[in-house]
């Protein structure tokens, strides 16, 4: 029953985020709240936050909460490279390429070292901090809206890791083929 409870919820997750509304530009003028709800809206950031804490789970040992950790500390990192000025050019297509290679990654995690693995989390989620950044609206406190959005993918990616720690293969599989078609999409779209 649990299982289900937890399929049915990761469906539910992944169908209610609209792709690429994350990456509005700061174009919608949003509260704080929003900034807790940021990483629901677009299915690119869902889904990496997910598959952040399902690799997590899927390694075992440390990686269930330093892999979580690691991303969301080096999106604090790219984040400050968009506060200095610094331009990242196609970002939205490195977005999309995360999203594919999350998913294979879930797919192939046996056959990848822990460090390659470590590697790659940390630079995309650099460029995932950049573009968070980039989505501020005006007149926002951008370091509370910063600090509220940390705070809710760091929620989504440890809820994702206990999930998988506690489903079967099922979920790996359901996250893997939806990030992999999502991710083609926004690539043929970016």
């Amino acid at each position: 029953l649990v299982m289900k409870a937890n399929y049915y919820l990761a469906v539910i997750l992944l169908f209610m985020s609209s792709p690429l509304l994350a990456h509005t530009d700061g174009m919608f003028n949003e509260t704080l709240w929003q900034s807790l709800m940021h990483p629901l809206t677009g299915i690119d950031h869902l889904l990496v936050l997910v598959s952040v804490g399902l690799l997590g789970a899927k390694k075992g040992g440390y990686a269930v909460g330093v892999y979580p950790l690691v991303f969301l500390v080096m999106m604090v990192v790219g984040a400050g490279l968009n506060f200095q000025g610094i331009k990242i050019p196609f970002l939205e297509t490195i977005i999309a390429l995360s999203v594919i290679f999350m998913g294979y990654s879930l797919m192939m995690a046996d056959h990848f070292f822990s460090f390659a693995l470590f590697a790659l989390l940390a630079l995309f989620g650099v460029f995932h901090g950049y573009v968070h950044v980039s989505e501020i609206p005006d007149g926002i406190d951008s370091l509370n809206y910063l600090m509220l959005l940390l705070l809710s993918s760091f929620v989504i990616s440890i809820s994702a890791a206990v999930m998988g720690l506690f489903s079967e293969q099922r979920i790996y599989q359901l996250v893997t083929w939806v990030s992999l078609g999502s991710g083609f999409y926004l690539l043929a779209v970016s």
